[in-house]
Order: structure tokens, then sequence, then C-alpha cells
């Protein structure tokens, strides 16, 4: 996973892709619009990362997911990652979320930013 990482971070989604604008395409719309969390309360504590500024999961939206959940009672822990493209945050947040889903098997309880 590092040495991919290494090798496609700061890329856009341009370089990907042979279409103009990828979110654009029917297939991709409904994929996504199927795919879009908030639709469900969760059932348990849930930890979010998020890119700021990642070009393929935009951040409103899922501030917007946080303060939905939070409403509903949801237990969420939320953190921001500033720096970083949509696959150096997965790398960068994945040992939080390791540690956090570690500590729920653990019985511990969960922390909340809401």
């Amino acid at each position: 996973m590092a040495q991919f990482t290494v090798g496609q971070a700061f890329r856009r989604m341009r370089d990907y892709t042979t279409v103009p604008q990828l979110l654009d395409v029917p297939a991709v719309k409904r994929v996504i619009a199927e795919n879009t969390m908030g639709r469900f309360k969760p059932g348990s504590p849930v930890y979010v990362y998020q890119g700021v500024f990642d070009e393929l999961a935009f951040s409103p939206p899922v501030d917007q997911l946080e303060r939905t959940y939070c409403a509903q009672g949801v237990s969420v822990q939320y953190r921001r990652i500033p720096v970083g493209d949509h696959v150096t945050v997965a790398v960068q947040g994945a040992p939080g979320a390791l540690a956090y889903l570690a500590d729920r098997l653990a019985g511990k309880p969960a922390p909340s930013t809401c």
C-alpha cells in the first residue's frame, strides 16, 4: 500500500479517467446515489475521517453527515485531515480508524466529537 500511495499521491482524478468529468457519467452518478451515506441511522458508533481537499469525497457533505448523525444521537468521532488527496488521506487516517475499531472491540466507550 505504501508503494502505491507514494506513486499516486497528489494526482488528480482526471489522471485516471478517459472522460472529462467522471462525476457527470450517468452510471457513476447512479452508483454514488445508491451509496450515499446518511440515508439510515447507524446502529453503532461511527468513526469518520475526511480529507478537507478530497476531490472524490467532498468535505461539505461529510460535514453535514456528521451533523446529521450527531442530531440523531449517534456517537461520532470525526477527524478532518487538512492535507492530502483521496489516496493519501486514506493512508493517513487508517491508523486512527484501526485504533478506534480496536477500542470498540475491547469494550471501551466510544468518544464523540458531537
